[in-house]
């Protein structure tokens, strides 16, 4: 039910929170019930109440690639590059066919303009894994262009345009 109610639709983040916190009363040492307190504090862009929650499960259980994934997010939303760096790198060991994390580090390192080579290495790892993701080649052209690498750079952003528009998921990062 608090999952329901914290639905992006719904949109009935009391009613949610108030339901896990009576789960984790109960039931302290269930890590879902903190990662679901961490991803409505998430949908709410409220990083800094999610990152507890999301530490908590990952204490719980270290081993759960997506609580990981999600605390590096939160990091990262918190501007903690060092911790969020350290639990996507976590994530990927966990889960090494998670694209979701090669990309999102190696778009960090891509952003921050440092660790170019590896950043291009986790990109292209994530293009790989898949490669009609609009998000990925538009990544993997975010770095090309880093590296002043202009015709590859043109080759994956135009791509990436043409593959979001094919789907009706015209993205204005990508344009």
């Amino acid at each position: 039910m608090a999952y329901l109610l914290m639905g992006q639709n719904v949109k009935k983040f009391d009613e949610s929170l108030q339901i896990i916190n009576q789960l984790i009363t109960a039931h302290p040492n269930t890590a879902d019930y903190h990662y679901m307190k961490g991803i409505l504090y998430s949908q709410k862009e409220d990083y800094k109440n999610a990152l507890p929650s999301f530490i908590k499960a990952v204490e719980i259980d270290p081993n759960n690639t997506n609580h990981v994934f999600y605390l590096a997010i939160a990091y990262d939303k918190q501007k903690d590059f060092k911790n969020a760096e350290k639990y996507f790198q976590k994530s990927i060991e966990l889960s090494p066919e998670n694209a979701n994390a090669y990309n999102y580090l190696g778009y960090l390192y891509a952003e921050k303009g440092i660790n170019k080579e590896k950043s291009e290495e986790l990109l292209i790892k994530a293009t790989n894994l898949e490669p009609d993701n609009a998000a990925y080649q538009d990544s993997i052209g975010w770095i090309y262009f880093k590296q002043n690498r202009l015709s590859e750079a043109l080759l994956h952003l135009h791509f990436a345009e043409q593959v979001s528009g094919d789907r009706d998921q015209e993205d204005p990062v990508i344009f």
